[in-house]
């Protein structure tokens, strides 16, 4: 009965853990930077934040799933990946219609941000999972 629980709770709570941990990151940014500034800097929380975000998504699936963890990281990578796509190319419609007029990109250096943390974080559970089950097997 655990074992189905976390498996329910493995993609939902990887994205309410990512939202959660945005507070104390805002928090802690605007105790730390307010001291120095007079009006609050949002470029490194709007930096920081997609950037801890997908890491937290990417960690957390692996360390709520009761197996199957190489599996479970591959499909979070993946998900998130076709998010980042849905985000960098507003027209995506247009793009699969071939349709190209009008067509932009607009990956910004926020979505790189989140690129950065969600490569981290499966690179993080490839040094622990993957690999290590590799080297088992």
């Amino acid at each position: 009965m655990k074992n189905i629980l976390r498996w329910i709770i493995f993609f939902p709570g990887s994205f309410i853990l990512a939202f959660l941990s945005t507070f104390p990151l805002h928090w802690l940014l605007y105790f730390s930077l307010s001291r120095y500034f007079q009006t609050y800097p949002e470029f490194p929380e709007r930096c920081l934040s997609p950037f801890l975000a997908s890491y937290i998504i990417q960690i957390s699936s692996t360390r709520i799933a009761p197996s199957l963890k190489k599996q479970v990281s591959y499909f979070m990578l993946f998900f998130q990946l076709l998010l980042y796509i849905l985000i960098a190319f507003p027209q995506v419609e247009q793009l699969l219609g071939l349709q190209m007029q009008n067509f932009s990109i607009s990956m910004n250096f926020y979505t790189i941000c989140g690129l950065a943390g969600m490569s981290l974080g499966f690179y993080m559970n490839y040094k622990n999972y993957i690999k290590k089950n590799e080297v088992d097997e």
